[in-house]
């Protein structure tokens, strides 16, 4: 037979138990809450110190202070209840958010072609491994009269003050354009890699000329100075000058004779003689 009162009493005896198993979970919770936050409060995961070492010498960088403030600005900047949690320069949201901090000072110094970071949680310290890009040529522009080094990938880091001869591989560009730092100096990647080869093919010819003036890019036609012993030589951005190579070698005793070299079709060389 149903005992009513019977169930009643059971059904209580079970809301009790699920009830004081609430209040033991959230004492739980909210002891552990608390442990985190001392724990991560405490001076155990504060950051001491960082380093920002050149990768292949381990040479200290110049920029050390930049970059911490970068560094300090992103790893600080967590939403709720992490900026709770955790207090600042805190070792432990460097973890979970390396690749966003790395991709940061990335974008933020053009200088670095490679950017690691590392986090050293014994003598709590962080350390940027960094490569900086190589210096190959200036790009100066002629209108603004000013200057950035770009690398073999075309990407202008850095400024630079305008310089004059030919001991520099440079471009002078007439063009109204602008040069952005952590941008590719030519937006086209096969204009890119023959310039590229235009130096290169200068250096492999032997022929000590070491700017390249770019008048209008709608041409995509790129030349040399002309100098008292050396005639302009004009190439195209559209292929590479290497062709002529052997060309060059037979006419270079005629080089002070001549007003300038075409080598802006494929295949073929003309000259002028002055």
């Amino acid at each position: 037979m149903f005992d009513y009162y019977q169930e009643k009493k059971r059904e209580e005896v079970i809301r009790k138990r699920r009830k004081k198993k609430f209040i033991l979970a959230s004492i739980v919770f909210f002891l552990f809450l608390g442990f985190l936050f001392f724990l991560f409060h405490s001076s155990f995961f504060q950051i001491k110190a960082l380093e920002v070492e050149e990768k292949d010498n381990h040479q200290q960088i110049a920029e050390k202070n930049l970059i911490s403030e970068v560094f300090r600005e992103e790893l600080n900047n967590l939403s709720w209840p992490l900026n709770w949690i955790f207090s600042k320069d805190n070792l432990v949201p460097v973890l979970f958010k390396k690749e966003v901090i790395i991709e940061k000072v990335f974008q933020s110094f053009p200088l670095f072609r490679e950017v690691d970071l590392k986090v050293n949680f014994f003598e709590k310290k962080v350390i940027f491994l960094v490569k900086e890009r190589n210096k190959f040529a200036l790009w100066c522009k002629k209108t603004k009269e000013e200057c950035f080094w770009f690398d073999e990938e075309g990407i202008a880091f850095l400024e630079a003050p305008v310089v004059e001869g030919e001991l520099i591989f440079k471009v002078i560009d007439y063009s109204e354009g602008e040069v952005r730092k952590g941008e590719k100096v030519l937006a086209d990647k096969d204009y890119l890699k023959n310039l590229i080869s235009g130096f290169d093919f200068l250096n492999k010819a032997g022929i000590p000329l070491r700017t390249l003036e770019l008048k209008d890019l709608s041409l995509a036609e790129i030349s040399t100075q002309k100098l008292s012993n050396f005639p302009q030589i004009r190439f195209s951005l559209r292929h590479s000058p290497f062709f002529a190579l052997e060309a060059i070698e037979k006419i270079r005793n005629i080089f002070p004779r001549l007003e300038y070299i075409d080598l802006t079709v494929e295949n073929k060389i003309f000259y002028k003689e002055i």
